[in-house]
């Protein structure tokens, strides 16, 4: 908000601007753009710099163990819970909401915990989501959850591993491909292809038996005009080892906007 539209020669105006502290914690640094007619500065640019202290601070804010290898675990990540001091607070929980994920406490203080978060030994292939919940006594944050990711891969490597479609006009139908590449020195197979619609269809392209696939997927989206697209695909691997992968798929059906002829 600015104190007035137009400033004479000479004169000062002021901008007033709101930061809203929710979700945020620690070192914060904003900034806004401000448009005049001044042909020599036509934009202002003004950054804000401040600290939100928190009753309850948990780094990092979200934990991505990206691909790791099924027989090869990633080192484990650490977890910080600092408390605000003198406000009687205690952390009463931390837990995870999937057993992939093993969470053991390293130091504990008054107002300070940390935690290693690692994979556990046996993990499926394909995505892995969830996340870690932290529960403490303040009124004000007294639950806060650490999403997490991994994708985990087995003998089979995918490419991509989120399939997206993009925009789907109306009445086409839009193709997309995955690779199957194999890790190892054992061969394997694409022996199923199921979809959670049945405007989801795939083509199984084989490039070299036994080692590397190609999955020709296709999107008809029948009478619909708009609308997002938010289906999945489950693939079949079979040989010495079988194994269940899977692969969102995601897309925005759209019509084209009408191009004016000139």
């Amino acid at each position: 908000m600015v104190s007035a539209k137009e400033i004479p020669p000479g004169g000062v105006g002021e901008v007033k601007a709101t930061f809203r502290s929710k979700g945020y914690h620690g070192k914060v640094r904003k900034a806004l753009t401000v448009e005049t007619n001044d042909p020599d500065n036509p934009r202002v640019r003004l950054s804000l710099y401040g600290e939100v202290i928190a009753e309850v601070m948990v780094t990092p804010r979200y934990i991505n163990f990206r691909n790791v290898n099924r027989d090869k675990r990633p080192k484990p990540i650490k977890l910080e819970i600092k408390l605000r001091e003198g406000k009687g607070l205690k952390i009463l929980k931390v837990s995870a909401d999937n057993p992939a994920i093993v969470l053991k406490e390293e130091k504990r203080s008054e107002n300070k915990a940390v935690y290693s978060v690692s994979l556990a030994e046996k993990l499926p292939t394909g995505r892995l989501t969830g996340s870690i919940l932290v529960k403490t006594n303040s009124k004000k944050a007294p639950k806060t959850k650490v999403p997490f990711y991994a994708f985990v891969e087995g003998r089979v490597k995918l490419s991509p591993q989120l399939l997206s479609f993009g925009v789907i006009r109306p009445g086409e139908t839009a193709t997309r491909e995955i690779t199957l590449r194999g890790t190892g020195d054992n061969p394997f197979t694409v022996d199923r292809v199921q979809a959670t619609t049945d405007a989801l269809t795939s083509e199984i392209l084989p490039v070299e038996k036994g080692k590397v696939y190609r999955l020709r997927v296709s999107y008809d989206p029948g009478d619909r005009t708009s609308g997002r697209v938010s289906e999945r695909l489950t693939i079949s691997v079979g040989g010495e080892e079988k194994e269940v992968l899977e692969v969102p798929v995601y897309g925005t059906i759209h019509v084209a906007p009408k191009v004016k002829k000139p």
